[in-house]
């Protein structure tokens, strides 16, 4: 999920999906070793781990970046975000 301002921090938009499913999906491959075992990343990271990024655009819209494992592997996913003013 995701929020914006256009005034400064002022007042920020209604929270929005930025992607279709959670960053630690519990599927195969994603063990992760610890000790005592292994676990999967869902596991480990339930809120997703520290791999996600924003960047601002010069036309006033945003990428945003995140690593997810929806494939069975962690891979890098992007979105556009663009933002409008009210």
């Amino acid at each position: 999920m995701g929020t914006v301002s256009v005034d400064g921090g002022g007042r920020f938009s209604d929270p929005a999906p930025i992607s279709d499913v959670p960053a630690c999906n519990d599927v195969e491959g994603t063990l992760v070793p610890r000790p005592g075992g292994p676990c999967n990343v869902a596991e480990r990271w339930p809120n997703g781990g520290d791999y996600f990024g924003v960047a601002a655009q010069h036309d006033g819209s945003f990428l945003a970046l995140w690593s997810d494992s929806r494939s069975g592997i962690f891979q890098l996913w992007m979105s556009r975000i663009a933002v409008q003013s009210p």
